[in-house]
């Protein structure tokens, strides 16, 4: 704490500022202090001057004057004396009080001085502290920042080198497929020249071997139309065609009996067997219907007997149960008396109980009643009472407004007071009667409780009796059921006896007309059976007979059908012999012109594919120039890349190495601040590192903006903030490496607010590339998805960009249907969610199939106050605009009033500063902070 300098007469011994205040404890000069100047009350002037007073006439006086003027003089000299004694009494006293105020003002003056040093060197000694602190924070904070730097630097070094392989492999494969090509172009050529001389051969050996095979099919369809022509001229014979014809046919007919007879009796053995095996399964039916008669008889009897020994039981329980219900009977009637006695006898006692309650109780009511009249009373002599002392009040009233009815007035007052009088003697003894039927009341009322107590006593035992007593009959009447029941049971066991007699019967009638009906049954079915089989051997006989018949019929008709056809035979072989060799050397003719038609197609072959030989070679030389010409273009632009990823990788290490040595040197200024060590401490980081560490981090910056396409300068500004930076460069490069890649980005950030206008930089980078068709974009919040109003609007949006504020907050189903609508297929619409991390994490967990096409994700919510600093002056450069100097300290102080992280809020803040500035003074363009709120 720097030390405020002063006067010695207004500071310690050290030299400090301790009070304005004068030194009361110093002899001060003449007018050295204001405390010494004369402040009391009295008049100086008053007795100092009155001597010279009239001075300037004392020539012109008589004796008489000059003695009366001396008598004057020694009484005015008299009276001043008395005065000056009085005026120095008075000033000695006032002397006296005013250096006791002094001392006591003196001493007060000096506690407040050692409360205040005391305050303030606690004070000092707490903002020390606190500096020291903040100090420590500061270092640790730094060197966490320091790290994170760090630790960015090694991941961009190892993506770099990552890439830089995969580059670097790229570029050896576009050389081997350069050095390759003519090598490969050279066989390709080859290898066609040796397939297409294949080929030919192979064709002329085709096309020899068909002329052959024509040639050969030539001869032997001669040849054989001369055998055919001959075979048929010498197989017309027409009585061999005719015997032939008969002969076949009579074999056939014999064949075709033999299969009738065959026929016939495989028909009768099976109809035979079937038969036979009938009547053997009525016989055993026969037998079964027999067994099952005589089981059914047995069952019959056993049910008897079985219901005879259950009737037995029911007689034997039932006899029992008469036995018991006897006894039950004796007791309970036994019971019954008792309790008839007792509820007599308390029934007595109850009424005479009630009798005297009920006498009680209209003494009760009559006491009551007095009571109630007594209070009556009392309120009636209570209104008259009120009612006279209004009538006081009157005749007072009459009593000073009329001074001449003053007697009468009087008069009426001791009247009224009288009446009061008696009014309140009155009321003291309705009081008493009150009281005294109180007491009575009091006393009826505990004699009618005492009666009322008696009273539920007997009420108590009449109940009580009429228990025993309704106990008794219940026993009775149980005694009864149980003899009923045992005599019902009695009843039921011979019911029982006679129901299994009958049902015996009924069983063994039943079982008996069964197999009567069964065995009836089966003895018609065997007859109809049998008289079916002797139709059935009929039938086969007569079947047999016809169709011998029918076959030898068909012999005779085959003989004179034999005898036609073998004259029309002769006449048809003549001709077919003719139309076979005529036939014959028609297609002679036909082959040999087929023969001619192939030399020619193969010679057609040979000139087009020489043809085609020449188009192919020329359009392998179009294409090999194309292919070379884009494998030099693609091997420039890996080139390129890796020329930018080793930039990239260098600008990383120099950040990491110093990245590195800033850490150690921040964790070395924590300990040296926590041993108090404090200028040690400020001397282990210097301005210069500092300057160059932020050179560091601005190559790398740098370096990242050279990595990326011009299209993306609006993105520039957030590449200077940790993650977010890096993961910008590293979705816009994989988005440029895999095209098919989704293009939707999930923003993440401390908060649901603040990163839309992120989203609308991504937005307008797409436009320029081209990914998306239309410059259109929307910004909604989550509960605009969430309220199913984006369907309306999509159609506008087609093509173009959506931004959602607050995207954790989307319902699953909403969301679902918010992918779907702006799917490619349907509105290819880029989805841009903005949000806080855990919500819009959490949101997207819940919904992993729609997750998917979200794999772009840049978090912001490590963004920290030098971040946000860095984005706001790369905005304002962006825009064309300059800062003056210091204006980073405008920006942190307004960041004072924005919540943590809010870029939306922040780059509005700019954006009024910088319009601001422009209409200052639109050539210059300079921010000045005072702009800056």
């Amino acid at each position: 704490m720097n030390k405020v300098k002063s006067p010695k007469g207004g500071s310690d011994a050290n030299g400090d500022l301790f009070s304005i205040l004068p030194d009361r404890n110093k002899q001060a000069a003449a007018g050295e202090s204001l405390y010494d100047f004369d402040d009391d009350d009295d008049d100086d002037d008053d007795f100092l001057g009155a001597g010279i007073k009239n001075l300037s006439n004392i020539d012109e006086e008589s004796p008489e004057e000059i003695a009366k003027k001396k008598a004057e003089e020694e009484a005015k000299k008299k009276a001043e004396e008395e005065a000056k004694k009085k005026a120095e009494e008075e000033a000695k006293k006032k002397a006296e009080e005013e250096a006791k105020r002094k001392a006591e003002e003196e001493k007060k003056r000096k506690e407040a001085e050692e409360a205040r040093k005391k305050a303030a060197a606690e004070k000092a000694k707490a903002e020390a502290e606190a500096k020291k602190q903040q100090a420590i924070d500061d270092a640790r904070k730094n060197a966490e920042e320091a790290k994170k730097h760090a630790e960015t630097s090694k991941k961009t070094i190892e993506e770099c080198e990552k890439t830089e392989k995969d580059l670097e492999k790229q570029l050896e494969e576009f050389a081997a497929k350069k050095q390759n090509y003519d090598a490969k172009m050279a066989q390709e050529a080859e290898a066609k020249k040796k397939n297409d001389a294949e080929l030919l051969e192979r064709e002329e050996k085709e096309l020899d071997a068909n002329i052959a095979k024509l040639k050969k099919e030539i001869a032997d369809t001669n040849e054989s139309a001369k055998k055919e022509s001959d075979r048929i001229l010498k197989e017309s014979d027409p009585d061999t065609y005719k015997n032939n014809m008969i002969n076949e046919a009579q074999a056939a007919a014999d064949k075709a009996i033999k299969a009738l007879a065959d026929t016939k009796k495989t028909n009768v053995d099976k109809g035979v067997a079937e038969y036979n095996k009938a009547v053997d399964a009525d016989k055993k039916k026969l037998a079964d219907i027999d067994a099952d008669k005589k089981k059914s008889i047995e069952s019959a009897k056993k049910k008897r007997t079985d219901e005879e020994a259950r009737a037995s039981k029911i007689m034997k329980t039932a006899e029992a149960d008469k036995t018991k219900a006897g006894a039950i009977f004796s007791e309970s009637k036994k019971a019954e008396e008792e309790a008839d006695a007792n509820l007599k006898n308390t029934t007595e006692m109850e009424s005479q109980s009630q009798k005297t309650l009920d006498e009680l109780q209209k003494k009760l009511e009559e006491s009551e009643k007095a009571v109630k009249n007594a209070k009556n009373s009392r309120n009636d002599a209570n209104t008259k009472l009120a009612i006279q002392k209004e009538e006081l009040k009157k005749a007072e009233k009459a009593e000073e407004e009329a001074a001449k009815a003053l007697e009468a007035a009087k008069k009426a007052k001791e009247e009224v007071q009288k009446k009061i009088s008696d009014s309140e003697e009155f009321i003291k003894k309705a009081a008493d009667q009150i009281t005294s039927a109180e007491n009575d009341n009091k006393k009826i009322s505990e004699d009618v409780a005492a009666a009322k107590k008696e009273n539920d006593s007997f009420k108590a035992a009449k109940a009580e009796a009429k228990e025993a007593l309704d106990s008794a009959k219940k026993s009775l009447v149980e005694a009864e059921d149980l003899l009923a029941k045992a005599e019902a049971a009695a009843e039921e066991a011979e019911q029982v006896v006679e129901e299994a007699k009958i049902a015996e019967e009924v069983e063994i009638q039943n079982a008996e007309a069964a197999a009567k009906e069964k065995t009836d049954k089966l003895t018609a079915e065997g007859k109809d059976r049998e008289t079916k089989h002797e139709a059935f051997l009929a039938a086969e006989e007569e079947k047999y007979a016809t169709a011998e018949a029918s076959e030898l019929e068909k012999v005779q008709t085959t003989a004179m059908k034999a005898e036609k056809e073998a004259s029309d035979m002769k006449t048809k072989a003549e001709a077919d012999a003719k139309k076979l060799l005529d036939d014959a050397k028609k297609k002679e003719e036909e082959l040999k012109n087929k023969i001619a038609e192939l030399k020619t197609k193969q010679a057609e072959r040979i000139v087009a594919r020489k043809e085609a030989a020449d188009q192919a070679k020329a359009e392998a030389e179009e294409k090999k120039k194309k292919d070379l010409s884009a494998i030099d273009k693609v091997e420039a632009d890996v080139k390129k890349q890796l020329e930018d990823i080793r930039s990239k990788a260098t600008a990383a290490a120099k950040v990491l190495e110093k990245a590195i040595k800033r850490e150690e040197e921040y964790k070395k200024q924590e300990e040296l601040l926590k041993e108090g060590k404090v200028e040690e401490a400020a001397q282990v980081i210097t301005q210069d590192e500092e300057a160059t560490m932020a050179a560091s981090v601005s190559e790398a910056v740098a370096a990242r903006r050279k990595s990326l396409p011009k299209e993306a300068k609006y993105l520039y500004k957030y590449l200077g903030v940790e993650p977010a930076g890096a993961q910008i460069v590293n979705v816009l490069q994989t988005l440029k490496v895999d095209p098919k890649r989704s293009k939707n980005v999930v923003i993440l950030g401390q908060h649901g607010f603040g990163l839309t206008m992120v989203g609308e930089d991504f937005a307008k980078f797409y436009y320029d590339m081209g990914i998306c068709k239309s410059e259109a974009k929307a910004k909604v919040k989550a509960k605009v998805i969430n309220s199913g109003k984006l369907a309306g609007a999509v159609g506008k949006l087609k093509g173009g960009c959506l931004i959602i504020e607050s995207a954790g907050l989307i319902t699953p189903e909403r969301f679902k249907e918010m992918v779907d609508m702006c799917s490619p297929e349907k509105n290819d619409i880029k989805i841009i969610l903005t949000g806080e991390k855990t919500a819009l994490s959490n949101m997207l967990a819940a919904n992993m199939t729609q997750a998917r096409s979200f794999n772009n994700r840049v978090y912001f919510d490590q963004i920290n106050e030098s971040g946000m600093i860095n984005v706001a002056e790369c905005y304002a450069d962006e825009k064309g605009f300059k800062l003056e100097s210091g204006a980073d300290t405008a920006i942190k102080n307004a960041l004072m009033a924005m919540e943590s992280g809010n870029i939306d809020r922040l780059l509005g803040a700019m954006d009024d500063a910088m319009k601001a500035a422009e209409t200052r003074d639109p050539i210059d363009k300079k921010i000045l902070k005072k702009e800056i709120k």
